[in-house]
């Protein structure tokens, strides 16, 4: 279907939220009419490739204009190796399966102090910080007055440590106060991404 065409059902069901990933997409996916479009961090960490954040930047205007609000995951677990293989594998030689033989230990993507920092690191090597604010910066150009009537929320990694030992259990909450220094307080929400079940998707330290 054409993109239109899900928002005008979407639209017409009375749904108010769309999950997207800041991802790469091939051209056609899942029986789309998805253009290709690369990862925001394609050659390199630190990198980058704008095309992605310009095109939910249409999106966020088409579905607001249907009253439709978008939660944009800023990144995905399963890019670390598993159903693609993103910047992050190549520097910090993380394990790849292609998930033929099980989803891939990424621990070092969660504890290594570098990558760490690259998540944190407020200057433009950050990984999430980064992002963020080509996103903010992006939407807040068409949305100066609305943004948060058109942005839900940024999740930090969808099914973060999923499918393997919860080896930095705080690692959301740091994520989530770079997230929440650069939007300061617009209304927009931040959320986890999720897990991969009930138990590990409402952990203690999600809700303070």
């Amino acid at each position: 279907m054409y993109r239109a065409a899900v928002l005008d059902a979407m639209q017409g069901a009375e749904m108010k939220l769309l999950r997207v990933f800041i991802t790469r997409v091939a051209a056609g996916a899942k029986g789309s009419s998805a253009q290709a479009v690369n990862d925001l961090e394609t050659v390199a960490v630190g990198s980058y490739d704008d095309t992605i954040l310009t095109q939910i930047d249409q999106l966020a205007y088409e579905a607001h204009s249907r009253d439709i609000k978008l939660i944009v995951a800023m990144h995905d677990r399963y890019a670390l190796g598993c159903w693609d293989t993103d910047a992050y594998v190549a520097k910090y030689n993380l394990p790849v399966t292609g998930c033929v033989n099980g989803v891939p230990d990424s621990s070092t993507f969660y504890t290594n102090s570098n990558a760490v920092a690259d998540a944190i690191r407020q200057s433009s090597e950050a990984h999430f910080e980064l992002p963020i604010s080509k996103v903010w910066c992006s939407l807040a150009s068409a949305f100066r007055k609305y943004t948060s009537d058109a942005i839900f929320s940024f999740e930090i990694e969808n099914e973060a440590m999923g499918h393997m030992d919860q080896v930095a259990p705080f690692w959301w909450c740091g994520r989530a106060n770079t997230i929440r220094s650069v939007l300061g307080s617009y209304g927009i929400q931040i959320s986890t991404g999720g897990g991969t079940d009930f138990p590990t998707s409402t952990q203690s330290q999600f809700f303070t």
